[in-house]
């Protein structure tokens, strides 16, 4: 069984590596259970690797993986994304399994990205 925490979302990912935004650093170090979407792995790559290069790419994936509970895309997990984006979702495919990873698991979504602002059970950051 999985324990209610915080779904860390790839934007929250890349500016904790990126910035010293201590709102992030806070969730993120502190004692909530983090979990994270196996998407975001991808996303946290595609994005990462053309900035740093793949070794410290690969290192922040293995940071991560440290940090956080892995949570695969389950079939239960990719229908919900998909009803998600047919009821309207604004964001993208990977942004719906991890709004569907968070609500099948009952927990928040860390994010500062802007397709989840005004959503619930959404503690959002802004970007610094």
């Amino acid at each position: 069984m999985i324990r209610i925490g915080l779904v860390i979302d790839t934007w929250t990912w890349v500016e904790y590596y990126e910035t010293n935004n201590p709102e992030i650093t806070a969730y993120i170090d502190g004692d909530e259970n983090l979990y994270v979407s196996s998407i975001t792995l991808t996303e946290i790559l595609r994005s990462l690797i053309p900035k740093v290069g793949e070794d410290e790419a690969d290192e922040c994936v293995e940071d991560i993986l440290y940090r956080s509970l892995p949570v695969p895309v389950s079939s239960e997990i990719a229908i919900l994304a998909g009803k998600f984006k047919y009821k309207g979702f604004k964001g993208g495919t990977a942004d719906a399994i991890i709004l569907a990873t968070a609500h099948i698991g009952n927990h928040k979504i860390v994010t500062g990205d802007l397709h989840f602002k005004d959503l619930p059970n959404v503690l959002f950051i802004k970007s610094h």
